[in-house]
């Protein structure tokens, strides 16, 4: 149970990761827009 937990709370941190790159990737060009 403990090992799952973990698991889950890295793979949603691994997501937001991912999107902050995303986002600063898309820089002016996705923030420019919104």
């Amino acid at each position: 149970m403990s090992d799952k937990n973990i698991d889950n709370d890295f793979d949603v941190g691994s997501v937001i990761r991912g999107r902050f790159k995303l986002e600063k990737v898309l820089g002016v060009g996705g923030m420019g827009k919104v």
